[in-house]
């Protein structure tokens, strides 16, 4: 037997309950009229509803029912072993349905709230990075995370280095990225097309070593400062390139 929730309200449909009992749903809406002031006197007003036309008859009238109001209403039937199995299934009913509403539903209305701080995150989210790209555009990537006071972030510079503001200690270098891009500017060599290419080229030489990673959350490789005229030196050395006696990386 289904029970739904009704304006906040636990009900079962008359139909159901007559259809459990075996009976016509119009003798049982006769019972149940003939006690309607004394069901109502004691448990509250009963609720009517409408059900759909079929063909070409009248819409057929139906009462949801609160548990004491279907509970006393089986009490005026006889005690045949079909009333008992529909009183017991109506009992039995009513009680799941509370079971739902006090395990389940909770549970659902606990996800929706999880979902309704997510979605309210994004949406800051969303307007701090605006607030960052504005700060960015008029004082520059080091003073917008300062004064976001964010810490642990790369920051790219022109110089170009970068800079881990954060952690009570600042990190300087270069990204593999940059070097890349120093090396196609500087010194014209275009043999590596990212900081991946080059870090390989490092590690075949076995000078990884030159390599760090940022202290952060999210780590990226780099080169510290002290280690760049040797990257630096060592890709200058190695490329198939002519360079004029001496020449010297100019950091």
């Amino acid at each position: 037997m289904d029970i739904i929730s009704h304006q906040g309200e636990l009900v079962v449909d008359s139909r159901l309950i007559a259809l459990r009992l075996g009976i016509q749903h119009e003798v049982f809406m006769r019972t149940l009229k003939k006690y309607q002031p004394l069901i109502e006197q004691r448990f509250g007003i009963i609720r009517f509803e409408n059900g759909e036309i079929k063909g070409r008859g009248q819409r057929e009238k139906y009462a949801l029912l609160t548990e004491p109001q279907a509970t006393t209403l089986m009490t005026f039937s006889r005690n045949t072993a079909q009333v008992v199995e529909c009183k017991l299934a109506l009992v039995e009913a009513f009680e799941k349905a509370k079971q739902v509403i006090q395990t389940v539903i909770p549970q659902q209305s606990n996800r929706i709230k999880e979902l309704e701080l997510e979605v309210e995150l994004a949406r800051q989210l969303n307007r701090g990075r605006e607030l960052d790209s504005s700060l960015v555009t008029l004082h520059g990537s080091a003073v917008a995370l300062a004064l976001r006071g964010v810490g642990g972030v790369v920051v790219e510079v022109e110089k170009p280095t970068i800079e881990v503001i954060g952690e009570r200690v600042s990190f300087k270098g270069q990204t593999l990225t940059q070097v890349v891009d120093h090396l196609k500017k500087r010194h014209g060599i275009r043999n590596f097309k990212s900081g991946a290419d080059l870090k390989r080229f490092l590690e075949r030489l076995e000078k990884d070593g030159l390599i760090a990673q940022t202290p952060r959350s999210v780590l990226q490789d780099y080169v510290p400062a002290e280690n760049e005229q040797e990257v630096y030196q060592t890709v200058i050395n190695c490329v198939d390139r002519q360079l004029p006696m001496g020449y010297q990386f100019d950091s």
